[in-house]
């Protein structure tokens, strides 16, 4: 057969078992919390390893000649990683919005996040950010060459009317991790004292932070949400 007739003969298969002969279009826009486009690397993953489906533009938007495959994940990869997370694993859709959160606030940069979906009691559709942040003091104690170091960990909760395409803030504050997490084992303050000037533990001080940043960014992870997250923004 040649390649016309051939042609022509795929094209009323396709008529005929009435199947798509074209991919389908994929549009993806990832924003941050502000629905501020991000330029981003989105990736999807129906299997073991995610594979790169394309970059977005500096808005955030990427088009695609793409179909959706049953359990078929999507999740973007922001270019400024110092500014922002990477977003959540989504459901492919053809048409998609992924939410890469701000890492830093006056506090400063948050150690990990986590996203929540819920409905409010008028039944909207919303979301609760967490983010957790981890601080220090120090003060000299009454003996002249120890310090004391306080470590504590907060957690920024913000709640958001969720439109599709858009987040409306509502509600924000600051809360200690333990308000939040019913299973939590550590205490979200930490004071420990140490036998020397508070001027010469700044490496101790560094260790201490970095270890009371891995248990947050643990619990944000895995940790077990209070039965009733809206109660905890005094909703």
């Amino acid at each position: 057969m040649t390649r016309r007739p051939m042609l022509f003969a795929c094209s009323l298969l396709c008529l005929a078992l009435n199947t798509k002969c074209m991919a389908d279009s994929l549009t993806v826009t990832v924003l941050n919390e502000q629905n501020k486009g991000i330029r981003s690397r989105v990736v999807y993953k129906s299997g073991p390893a995610p594979q790169v489906l394309g970059d977005t533009d500096d808005e955030g938007a990427l088009t695609k000649d793409f179909s959706c495959a049953s359990g078929q994940l999507l999740s973007a990869r922001p270019f400024d990683k110092g500014s922002y997370f990477e977003s959540t694993e989504e459901p492919c859709q053809p048409k998609i919005t992924l939410r890469v959160l701000s890492r830093q606030n006056p506090k400063g940069y948050a150690v990990n996040f986590r996203v929540t979906k819920i409905t409010l009691p008028d039944g909207t559709p919303a979301v609760i950010t967490y983010k957790g942040f981890v601080s220090s003091s120090t003060a000299p104690t009454s003996s002249r060459d120890g310090c004391a170091v306080n470590i504590s960990s907060v957690v920024e909760q913000q709640l958001f009317k969720d439109d599709g395409s858009a987040w409306t803030p509502l509600k924000s504050n600051l809360i200690d991790s333990s308000s939040l997490f019913s299973d939590l084992e550590t205490p979200v303050k930490n004071s420990v004292l140490i036998p020397f000037k508070c001027d010469a533990a700044q490496s101790r001080v560094e260790t201490l932070n970095a270890v009371a940043a891995d248990k947050l960014s643990k619990t944000l992870s895995t940790g077990m949400l209070i039965s009733d997250p809206v109660k905890a923004l005094r909703w």
